[in-house]
């Protein structure tokens, strides 16, 4: 009992920590001002859990030999890692808090992860995260009425994105009416701040969690299903059509997505490319360094891609064990759905969100996004690999209480 209350506390506390960090840098995402620096006290929590934990994860790698997609993460967020560092002696990073940052994602995961070993902690995981979906919102409605107060003019919001990746934890409450308009609010927040990137994301990450579940699964009735579709083309009607926030705006960044090129982005990434084939063959294979594309670009932006990015950043080796990452989540969504798993429609949306978000933005560039996702997937793979092993456990004394009791007779 004790120690279940101190693992609470100790849970509770690291949550907190992440949400005053997320808090920070949802703020900095409305003023435009995303660059990696934190207070010295933040930092040095941030370096004491990132050397704990890379030491935990790589004894606990050797554990968990059958466990594919916890290896390529833990690989990918490490070998990243180990390159960014090594570039770093002679092009050091642009400040003294991302040496420790960097690996934040791998340290949140391996936390959530070692946590969720425990089937009743994922109920408190979700509720306590919960608790952050509010704060952020919270924060993100202060700072679009401080925004719109102060300039006026500006429109397009990237803090949402901080709301918006935390759906798949609200996709796993069991309340139906709190998960409804859980889902309700979030992408108001979202639509709100009239990104397409994010708009398409949240509505196929919808999607898809209601096609798993009423069609694949069969699990959601056809009225619950209506209702929550109702209710996001109400909001989005609300916002597009009266007036209050904008005059169809949203509307009309979405029709102009091919005479903008996504607002440069096609540029964005010809550019990028270019750079990634003239680069020699060292950096071909090893990169160039943490967030490189924006330090070298003619036009001085990052690549709005992470599969660019992190070609160009890390290199073809570590791109390599990037895209296995996408494989082995498709992997472990199927066998998720072939389970009929709680996790498996949550878990697909996380897999859209991801994939949208590294596609036409950053995700595991900027480590606030990726930590978000880490939260997630530690909790699921946790949680289903703590499972499979008591299912084994069960299995072999059932096997053994049998051969005990044929031995006796």
């Amino acid at each position: 009992m004790k120690n279940s209350l101190l693992y609470k506390f100790l849970f509770v506390l690291y949550a907190t920590l992440l949400y005053i960090y997320l808090k920070e840098y949802l703020i900095r995402a409305a003023l435009r001002d995303l660059t990696d620096s934190t207070s010295s006290f933040l930092t040095l929590i941030i370096f004491m859990l990132v050397l704990i934990t890379t030491a935990y994860s790589v004894i606990h790698l050797k554990r968990n030999k059958h466990y594919p997609e916890v290896k390529t993460l833990t690989l990918f967020c490490t070998v990243s890692y180990i390159v960014s560092i090594a570039i770093s002696l002679n092009n050091p990073l642009g400040s003294r808090a991302l040496y420790g940052i960097l690996l934040l994602p791998l340290t949140t995961f391996w936390f959530y992860y070692t946590y969720s070993q425990n089937g009743s902690n994922t109920k408190f995981i979700i509720v306590t995260m919960s608790f952050v979906v509010v704060g952020l919102i919270y924060s993100y409605l202060k700072t679009m009425n401080f925004m719109h107060t102060m300039f006026d003019s500006e429109k397009v919001l990237n803090s949402s994105y901080f709301v918006m990746y935390m759906l798949p934890f609200i996709l796993c409450i069991k309340n139906k009416i709190i998960r409804i308009v859980s889902i309700l609010v979030i992408s108001l927040v979202v639509f709100s701040s009239f990104k397409r990137t994010g708009t398409i994301a949240v509505v196929l990450a919808i999607l898809t969690y209601l096609y798993i579940n009423m069609v694949l699964l069969k699990r959601r009735k056809l009225q619950n299903t209506i209702l929550l579709l109702i209710g996001i083309v109400l909001i989005l009607f609300f916002i597009t059509d009266t007036g209050i926030l904008a005059d169809n705006y949203l509307i009309a960044r979405l029709q102009n997505i091919s005479e903008d090129q996504g607002s440069g982005r096609t540029v964005v990434w010809e550019i990028t490319w270019n750079m990634i084939k003239e680069a020699n063959t060292t950096n071909i294979l090893f990169g160039h360094g943490y967030n490189q594309v924006l330090a070298n670009s003619p036009n001085g932006l990052s690549a709005h891609n992470d599969f660019l990015e992190v070609l160009y950043d890390y290199g073809i080796l570590v791109f390599g064990i990037y895209i296995t990452i996408f494989i082995q989540m498709w992997k472990f969504i199927r066998k998720l759905i072939q389970q009929e798993s709680k996790y498996a429609a949550p878990m697909a949306a996380s897999f859209i969100l991801f994939f949208i978000g590294s596609l036409s933005s950053h995700i595991v560039i900027y480590t606030y996004y990726f930590i978000m996702f880490a939260m997630f997937w530690g909790m699921v793979f946790g949680d289903i690999h703590y499972k499979a092993k008591l299912k084994i456990v069960q299995q072999v004394a059932i096997i053994e209480i049998r051969r005990h009791s044929i031995q006796q007779n």
